[in-house]
């Protein structure tokens, strides 16, 4: 039993350091990339919503001109 599970333990390719590196390496950029997709949809979504008051108190603005003339 035990030499099975060790030949198949050993037929198993080992990973180089430098396979280990590219994959951490590859791991981080993932996480960067969804952290500023994050970050970036945010403001997006803050930006429109400023965007929308800006426009909705411009209405009232306007409306209320209207009313006084």
């Amino acid at each position: 039993i035990y030499a099975l599970d060790y030949s198949k333990s050993v037929r198993r390719p080992r990973k180089t350091a430098q396979q280990l590196r590219q994959e951490a390496a590859q791991r981080s950029a993932e996480k960067l990339e969804t952290q500023t997709r994050a970050v970036l949809a945010a403001a997006s979504a803050k930006r429109r919503s400023v965007a929308a008051n800006d426009m909705a108190s411009s209405r009232r603005d306007s409306e209320g001109r209207q009313q006084n003339a």
